[in-house]
């Protein structure tokens, strides 16, 4: 009888992990909520457009954002904003976006590199 149990034990919990690789894999192979963070490399590579831009001091921004899923991966967006000298930004998971001012100049590269180190993909810049 205890083979039994024992063997029913150990089934489910190779089905619970089966699972969780296949649910992990079908969300392109982590998400913050598995506290992976930036090192499983979640995020794609970043569009190449305008990396070179500079959005000068005084600039308010709209950036688009894919991947946000939570409550912590918008809070992990947006302590990585505001992480970058200058930039004051708030994440808006419902829009999947952020509005940041920025005090100091502040590039696409570095917004884009800040965003992705999170595990996340930064799609579009724009001046509001």
């Amino acid at each position: 009888m205890i083979n039994i149990i024992v063997g029913v034990a150990v089934l489910a919990l190779v089905a619970l992990a089966i699972f969780s690789l296949i649910r992990n894999r079908k969300n392109g192979g982590c998400s913050c909520c598995s506290g992976c963070g930036s090192s499983c490399g979640c995020a794609s590579s970043a569009e190449k457009e305008d990396d070179g831009k500079v959005f000068p001091a005084g600039s308010s921004l709209h950036i688009d954002i894919a991947g946000m899923h939570c409550e912590k991966c918008s809070t992990s967006v947006t302590e990585a904003l505001n992480k970058l000298d200058g930039v004051r930004a708030e994440v808006s998971l419902q829009n999947n976006s952020a509005s940041a001012k920025l005090s100091k100049s502040v590039s696409s590269r570095a917004i884009k590199e800040a965003v992705g180190d999170r595990g996340f993909e930064v799609t579009h810049i724009r001046e509001a």
